[in-house]
């Protein structure tokens, strides 16, 4: 016989709010990103509270017979859970004063306590080339877009970009048939680039051309990923070379379920900015 535990998770529901102050340069957009998600980390980490880390390193030289030893550290903090689904809608506070730009926002959610170690993910985008010197999350309209992904582990993964209103897949490509990509190695894979495929794969991969319809956009990719079977949110097709998509509150409801569902996934989101050529 074997005994499997189940340790439910703890789950709380919080008020989330933050004010931000930036320079009137700032775009409202930008600005009522940033503020959501610095409310989103604060109530986590009032909920749960946060890991506080210190290294110390110390080096010990050798010059001309004579030794010197320096001393380093370095530090940082990680809240001890994550955000699960809002439960309404941010409402924000919009002034001006004193040449700054003051976003006030506030909304209710639910949080989950993380009490186990995650697979830690790498998910890195790429403008107009690739490489770790195109690494960039601004990008203008026409801009072409490429993403690298790396896991320790096998798995499954799924990539969406959400903006206002819809989310469109873009993992697993347009023409696969599968609901998901199954992870199998290790090491770095390149998506949206024919170029690095096989011959017989390049008709399946899709590439990607960011457009802008207003003066700045910020959308966000969502990278997900678990050690688990997952599967992609019902979709449609609009037309021809369009990615798939559903609505960005469908895509919200379908993404809180996978979490409350699987523990282990992992979810990363990487805000990205458009804007429009002068």
């Amino acid at each position: 016989m074997a005994a499997i535990g189940v340790f439910a998770q703890k789950t709380k529901k919080v008020s989330a709010e933050y004010t931000l102050i930036a320079p009137e340069t700032t775009s409202i957009e930008k600005a009522k990103h940033i503020a959501v998600e610095k409310a989103k980390v604060d109530a986590i980490e009032k909920a749960f509270g946060s890991h506080v880390s210190q290294i110390n390193v110390t080096k010990i030289e050798n010059l001309n017979g004579k030794s010197t030893i320096n001393f380093s550290s370095s530090g940082g903090s990680e809240v001890k859970g994550e955000w699960i689904e809002f439960l309404t809608e941010p409402h924000y506070d919009i002034t001006y004063a004193d040449n700054m730009l003051n976003v006030s926002v506030s909304f209710k959610g639910m949080v989950r306590e993380i009490t186990t170690q995650r697979t830690a993910i790498d998910a890195t985008i790429m403008r107009n080339g690739v490489g770790k010197q195109f690494e960039d999350n601004d990008f203008y309209s026409g801009d072409e877009m490429y993403l690298s992904f790396t896991s320790p582990v096998q798995g499954y993964m799924l990539a969406y970009l959400v903006d206002g209103d819809n989310a469109y897949r873009l993992l697993p490509y347009r023409r696969e048939k599968t609901p998901h990509v199954k992870i199998e190695t290790t090491d770095p894979i390149l998506f949206f680039d024919k170029k690095s495929v096989a011959p017989s794969k390049r008709r399946l991969t899709d590439e990607y051309v960011l457009t802008a319809s207003q003066p700045l956009e910020i959308n966000t990719i969502y990278i997900i990923f678990s050690p688990n079977y997952i599967s992609k949110a019902i979709d449609t097709v609009d037309g021809k070379g369009t990615p798939h998509s559903l609505g960005a509150s469908e895509f919200h409801k379908w993404l809180s379920s996978a979490r409350r569902q699987d523990y282990n996934l992992v979810v990363k989101e990487i805000p990205i900015t458009i804007q429009q050529k002068e």
